[in-house]
């Protein structure tokens, strides 16, 4: 019996859940009776301190020693061979399973370890419940690691990737966000274009030197913060020269000038209407000739333009903006004509010889479509109708650009107008139609903050 104790006393040294708090699982049939036929003397003073400090969890090597001590022999009805259990498993040949057995002999001595371990601390639990500290359902739910996360963001944090350094990190406030109101987009175009030919080249020609410009700045009130409101400010400039050496009067033709401002405001009524009042005003500045003739045929104010519209506008753009359209009509408008430049004809913009201003009232309507259908190609048209009920104007405006970088692009450009006040006997074969084409490759740049 004393190696029993022995055995007992070296199974209790190499455990340290003795010494720990005790939790009382629940009632269970034990595997083996032996632990709860025992006697513990626990009036003994001895074992009073050691179980003051088994509640404290000091002194583990004492509580084990006193407890060998006053464990008194087992009836032999309920006698357990521990030096049996404990010794080394050798299971016999299986000639079934040449393998061996399922389970390795040093598994097996762990498990007979762990069962008289749990059986001993259950039946001083269960002959002595005063000294339980804690019971299982009372115990918090153990923590249970979280499912596996299968997604990308799980993969990544499976890497272990280096993480930021908050304590290194610039954390000062740099003070609330910056708020956008308004959204600019600017664009600006050149192109130059220039040849040189000798005077004995075997098919002829002439020198000459191009240039074309186009500038646009567009300016929006920014939505997000101004739901209600809507305000559109276009300002663009397009101007187009080519040398004449053949000219006898000029060395430069300007073939295309304008300078136009177009300007709405509106108010929100309905989802995507607004009540709206437009404004748009064009003219241009250099003087335009023809070809060997010192007739005038433009200049600063002749002809100008200024055209007022109240009525409704329908506005829509895409989440990504890829495609919008607006359109304005505008039952009460009133169209300013002006031609200050005595020496352009009056009749040809529609206006009495000598008269330098003219108004008048009518209704206009405005189309302003934009689409870019691939990431670098994309087509703008604008349409523009009045009518003062007596005559009837309309300029239609169309717009292929081919973005080939960030700083090269090719503009396809066409200009349709149709005035009934114009005279037919002019160009027979276009009569009230007039049409004004440039195709330009070169330098392209846009600076948007939308």
């Amino acid at each position: 019996m004393l190696l029993t104790l022995a055995v007992v006393s070296l199974a209790l040294a190499e455990t340290p859940r003795i010494a720990g708090p005790w939790v009382f699982p629940g009632y269970r049939s034990l595997s083996r009776q032996w632990l709860p036929d025992t006697t513990l003397n626990a009036d003994s003073p001895a074992w009073r301190a050691i179980a003051e400090e088994m509640r404290r969890g000091e002194n583990p090597d004492s509580v084990q020693g006193v407890i060998a001590e006053e464990i008194t022999e087992a009836p032999d009805s309920v006698a357990f061979d521990i030096e049996g259990a404990l010794k080394p498993y050798e299971a016999p040949y299986d000639y079934d399973n040449p393998i061996g057995p399922a389970i390795p002999g040093w598994l097996h001595d762990a498990i007979q370890k762990r069962h008289i371990e749990d059986d001993f601390m259950y039946g001083l639990m269960v002959k002595y419940p005063h000294y339980i500290q804690y019971a299982e359902w009372d115990l918090p739910v153990p923590p249970r690691l979280p499912e596996e996360d299968k997604s990308f963001l799980g993969y990544l944090r499976s890497q272990q990737l280096p993480r930021l350094d908050l304590s290194e990190a610039d954390t000062e406030q740099k003070g609330p966000e910056k708020r956008i109101n308004w959204l600019h987009t600017v664009n600006l175009a050149l192109q130059l274009s220039q040849a040189y030919i000798s005077h004995n080249w075997y098919q002829g020609g002439n020198d000459y030197l191009a240039f074309f410009g186009n500038f646009l700045w567009d300016v929006q009130l920014n939505q997000v913060y101004h739901p209600k409101l809507m305000f559109q400010s276009t300002l663009s400039y397009k101007l187009a020269i080519t040398s004449t050496l053949q000219d006898e009067y000029h060395k430069y033709s300007v073939s295309q000038e304008l300078f136009q401002y177009n300007a709405k405001f509106g108010y929100k009524a309905a989802k995507r209407w607004y009540y709206s009042v437009s404004g748009l005003f064009k003219t241009q500045f250099l003087h335009s000739y023809p070809t060997n003739s010192m007739t005038r045929m433009a200049a600063f104010l002749s002809p100008g333009e200024l055209n007022l519209g109240v009525g409704m506008t329908y506005n829509y753009e895409k989440p990504d903006k890829s495609l919008t359209f607006s359109a304005s009509i505008a039952p009460i408008s009133y169209n300013l004509k002006t031609c200050i430049d005595d020496l352009v004809d009056h009749a040809s913009l529609g206006m009495d010889p000598g008269q330098r201003v003219k108004n008048e009232y009518g209704s206009n309507a405005e189309v302003n479509f934009y689409w870019a259908f691939r990431e670098n190609i994309s087509y703008k048209t604008r349409l523009f109708l009045f009518t003062d009920y007596r005559n009837f104007t309309g300029d239609w405006e169309n717009t292929l650009s081919f973005q080939f970088s960030k700083y090269f692009s090719t503009q396809l450009y066409f200009y349709f107008r149709y005035d009934t006040a114009a005279d037919p006997t002019v160009a027979p074969k276009w009569k009230k139609w007039q049409l004004k084409e440039i195709l330009s490759v070169g330098l392209s740049y846009t600076f948007s903050t939308k």
